[in-house]
C-alpha cells in the first residue's frame, strides 16, 4: 500500500511538473511575506516557469528565492488581502 501511494504521489508530481513547464503562460509561485506588525512586505519566488524566464530574460537562478519588496508593489496589498481572506465568493451569472 505504501509503495503504491508513493508511486501515486510521484505520477501526480510529474503530471503536475509537466503542467508547469509547459504553460504558454508566464508563472510564478510565490511566497507572501510579512514584517514584524504583520504587514504584507514583498515576496519571495519559488519557482517559475520556461515563458517566465523568456520574458524576465533572467535566468531561474537570478529570479527564484529572490525577496523582493520593490517587485512590483501595487500587487502586494491585493494579494496579501487574498491570502488572509481567501478568494471572493464566485457570484453566480444569469443566463
Amino acid at each position: 500500500m505504501r509503495r503504491r501511494n508513493e508511486a501515486a504521489l510521484i505520477e501526480s508530481q510529474n503530471k503536475y511538473r509537466a503542467l508547469f513547464d509547459n504553460l504558454n503562460e508566464s508563472l510564478s509561485i510565490d511566497e507572501l511575506l510579512y514584517d514584524d506588525q504583520g504587514n504584507p512586505s514583498g515576496w519571495r519566488v519559488l519557482d517559475v516557469n520556461s515563458v517566465y524566464l523568456h520574458f524576465s530574460r533572467r535566468s531561474r537562478n537570478e529570479v527564484v528565492g529572490r525577496h523582493d519588496a520593490n517587485f512590483f508593489p501595487c500587487h502586494i496589498k491585493p494579494f496579501s488581502a487574498f491570502h488572509r481572506k481567501g478568494p471572493a465568493p464566485r457570484r453566480q451569472q444569469n443566463r
